[in-house]
């Protein structure tokens, strides 16, 4: 009971120090086959989506929320269609603004 314990509170800590030291190593010219994957220029298109994701997703979910008229009722199949919608609209317009 106590090393599960232990396991549970320790173990986002340790994956962020170990995270950290993969970072901190690679930042020095140690990290080897590590540095040389996560340098690569395969991920700079990637990256590009993934900020732009990040930078417009709450633009577009204020957008919905204040153009609401009325107070939704959420059911199951109603916040699928709100998720994936709304999914859809940002990662669109994140492709296509990364693309510029």
């Amino acid at each position: 009971m106590l090393y599960e314990c232990t396991l549970i509170v320790l173990s986002r800590m340790l994956w962020a120090v170990a995270v950290s030291l993969v970072i901190f190593l690679c930042s020095l010219g140690y990290g080897g086959i590590v540095n040389s994957i996560l340098s690569s220029n395969f991920w700079i298109p990637l990256a590009r989506i993934n900020y732009t994701t990040y930078i417009w997703h709450l633009v577009w979910l204020n957008v919905r929320i204040l153009a609401l008229e009325k107070v939704l009722r959420f059911t199951t199949i109603q916040i699928v269609l709100e998720a994936s919608g709304i999914f859809a609209l940002i990662f669109c317009s994140s492709i296509s603004i990364a693309a510029i």
